[in-house]
């Protein structure tokens, strides 16, 4: 074989091993996993999910590509170089640099770049089509690749104390929400129902929740002081219809435990004795986290404070479940939350209703914020203070009428959209 043959192999392979390596970058995941079903993909997926294997495999090959191309483009160069260059020639040193400077622009303008800018154009479909030469040329270098693997491994270990794992390809939020959107745009799907695609969208967006977003606020809790009677808690607890009650020194602010109406049974003589510990978090703590630490210490219940140490509320295992669930009816909820649709661009909301769930659910545009969750933090926020019963108060797009309310709170309003944006 001619040293133009092989320049011109060893430039196809090493651009068909920078290709693939940039496509396998590039391509998306999520259409990955649409595109199981092509009979050609079953090729590929057998070696994608090993990512770092994939990637030492295709840089194998352009090096051994790259070493092929060094060789037989050093003995096409010699020759016309000495001609061109004549006495200076003789200095190897320059022939040399001249050399290595074509050979590179050649192999970084052949080899490089334009695969790259081309298979990164459609990366997906590229490795669909080239799986099969992918998976041939895979477990063709596999063994050296796992021998490379295991010295590499090995020397991290012995000098660096490093343990090396393999990579596995998975979803990222961003890309879950994409392809739970995806299903839902296809009509023809029909494996995964409307409620099962809203667990999985509310298992995503799960990971960012914090549990002042799921507590029950301060406003709605049942508390009764320590120095109370055993007596006093009984009727406290048959009032409310709770299981568990707080306990309380001085103030709601300095909440020391609560109690369990079964710990009753046992005919305690005061409160104290039969006080339970409460774990404590601040509002602004992940409510995965919070659901992880109840499943490990056994707990249901615990105590929300803020910034400054105060009483927010609590949060119990049902709320944070609502978050990926929905509505669970438990002891600490107050009724159900209203809302209706009575008439065209007419709406009655309780004043504790989430505003995500009514934009998402009435196709609303009620501004999101990290200062409140409700519509009545809404309307405090953007009035200035707690309106009054059958105060009509015009808000961005909306007019809003309070149907009632207290000192405290917003409990009922009617939304009118006045006009669309």
């Amino acid at each position: 074989m001619s040293e133009y043959n092989i320049i011109l192999i060893s430039l196809l392979f090493s651009a068909l091993f920078s290709g693939l390596e940039i496509a396998f970058i590039s391509a998306s995941k999520l259409k990955m996993e649409l595109d199981k079903k092509h009979s050609k993909a079953k090729w590929l997926f057998s070696v994608y999910n090993s990512p770092s294997k994939l990637i030492a495999t295709l840089l194998l090959g352009n090096n051994v590509a790259l070493v092929f191309y060094g060789f037989a483009i050093s003995n096409v160069l010699t020759k016309p170089f000495q001609d061109f260059f004549g006495e200076l020639s003789r200095n190897e040193l320059l022939i040399l640099f001249v050399q290595t400077i074509v050979s590179t622009v050649l192999i970084l303008i052949v080899a490089e770049f334009l695969p790259k800018i081309i298979f990164r154009k459609n990366p997906n479909r590229i490795l669909i089509v080239l799986a099969v030469p992918l998976f041939v040329i895979y477990y063709l270098f596999s063994p050296i690749v796992m021998l490379v693997n295991w010295i590499a491994k090995f020397l991290f270990r012995i000098f660096f104390h490093l343990r090396i794992k393999d990579e596995e390809i998975s979803l990222s939020p961003m890309e879950l929400n994409d392809f739970i959107q995806e299903i839902s745009d296809n009509k023809e799907e029909r494996g995964i129902g409307e409620q099962e695609k809203v667990f999985f969208k509310n298992a995503i967006e799960f990971r960012s929740i914090k549990i002042r977003e799921c507590m029950v606020p301060r406003t709605e809790i049942s508390a009764l002081a320590l120095r109370e009677s055993v007596e006093d808690l009984r009727k406290v607890l048959i009032k409310s219809g709770h299981s568990k009650i707080l306990v309380y020194e001085e103030n709601i602010d300095n909440i020391i435990g609560y109690v369990h109406a079964f710990d009753l049974f046992s005919n305690p003589t005061d409160i104290k004795s039969i006080l339970r510990q409460t774990p404590i978090f601040p509002e602004s703590m992940l409510a995965n986290h919070v659901l992880t630490y109840f499943i490990k210490h056994n707990k249901s219940i615990a105590l929300v404070v803020d910034e400054f140490g105060g009483t927010s509320g609590i949060v119990t295992m049902e709320d944070i479940m609502e978050e990926i669930f929905g509505e669970i009816e438990d002891e600490f909820d107050k009724g159900i939350l209203i809302d209706k649709n009575p008439g065209p661009n007419i709406f009655i909301f309780s004043g504790r209703i989430e505003i995500d769930f009514i934009n998402e659910k009435y196709k609303l545009d009620i501004p999101e914020s990290e200062e409140y969750e409700t519509l009545a933090g809404y309307i405090i926020g953007q009035y200035g203070s707690i309106p009054k019963e059958k105060d009509r108060l015009p808000i961005d797009n909306y007019l809003i009428e309070v149907l009632k309310a207290s000192e405290t709170r917003i409990e009922l309003i009617k939304m009118q959209l006045i006009h669309k944006k």
